[in-house]
C-alpha cells in the first residue's frame, strides 16, 4: 500500500522529472513446512519515503502512450512488526529481530507507465542497495525488493 503526492516537472514535452513523498507499507509473509506442522513469518514495514525520477521519458506514440521512467528514492521506517503463527493457532512476537532492522532505506526504482487511461498506470519496481535486515550468521540478509502497480488521481 502507498499514499502521497507528487510534483513533476516537465523538461521538454518528452523528458520530465518527478518528486514523490509517500506514505509506503512493504512487507512478506513466508510460509514453512506442511498443513500439520506449519510456521508462517509476516513481517509488515512503515515507511515515510521521498522518491526522486530525475529521468522520465515520454515518447510521442499516439496509438500507445507509455513512458519509462528511473530514479532512486530513501525511506525512514516508521514502523515494523513482525510475528510468527503455529499451525494456525499460537501467535508470538520476535522482539530481538525487530531491533536488529535498519531505520533507513536506501535504493533504485525503475517504472513503466501507460497514459492511455483518464488515470494513468504505473508498474514500478523498488529494490534497496543494502540490507534492511543485515546477516548475522545464521540467517541470509534481507532486502527490501517491491513490484507496484500505481494509480495517479
Amino acid at each position: 500500500m502507498q499514499a502521497g503526492v507528487g510534483l513533476e516537472i516537465g523538461y521538454s514535452r518528452r523528458m520530465a522529472a518527478r518528486l514523490e513523498l509517500s506514505y509506503v507499507r512493504k512487507g512478506a509473509r513466508e510460509v514453512f513446512g506442511q498443513r500439520t506442522d506449519r510456521l508462517e513469518a509476516t513481517t509488515k514495514l512503515h515507511y515515510a519515503q521521498l522518491n526522486l525520477m530525475p529521468l522520465i521519458l515520454k515518447p510521442e506514440w499516439k496509438r500507445f502512450p507509455v513512458t519509462a521512467g528511473f530514479g532512486v528514492y530513501g525511506g525512514c521506517l516508521l514502523k515494523m512488526s513482525h510475528r510468527y503463527t503455529v499451525n494456525h493457532g499460537a501467535v508470538f512476537s520476535n522482539v530481538l529481530l525487530s531491533d536488529n532492522f535498519r531505520s533507513m532505506d536506501f535504493g533504485w526504482t525503475l517504472s513503466l507507465g501507460y497514459q492511455g487511461f483518464r488515470l494513468p498506470l504505473e508498474l514500478r519496481f523498488e529494490a534497496g542497495f543494502r540490507p534492511i535486515l543485515p546477516s548475522h550468521g545464521l540467517q541470509t540478509p534481507l532486502y527490501n525488493r517491491v513490484l507496484a502497480l500505481h494509480l495517479t488521481i
